[in-house]
């Protein structure tokens, strides 16, 4: 079940979409990746995340995410995966 807020978590990426960022993934099977790119967000019903290079998709489903920041950095996870945004 998805925490509540995630309002908050979407509004403060539509406000980066189409900046410069690093995003930084850590996942429990697949291990950690650092992508630098212009943030283009996926923000729908089911899911929160960024299109990244060759239309590669990094996301997580609403539904799953457990815990999320936007007041000291910009973050949000799972079970299974943390993403770190760093504006640039």
């Amino acid at each position: 079940m998805a925490i509540k807020g995630l309002e908050k978590l979407e509004n403060t990426l539509k406000k980066y979409n189409g900046e410069d960022a690093v995003i930084s993934t850590f996942h429990k099977l697949y291990g950690n990746q650092k992508i630098k790119c212009e943030l283009d967000c996926i923000i729908d019903e089911a899911r929160i995340g960024f299109i990244i290079k060759n239309g590669q998709e990094i996301y997580m489903y609403k539904n799953e995410i457990k815990e999320f920041n936007v007041d000291n950095g910009l973050s949000f996870e799972d079970d299974v995966m943390r993403i770190d945004v760093q504006i640039k």
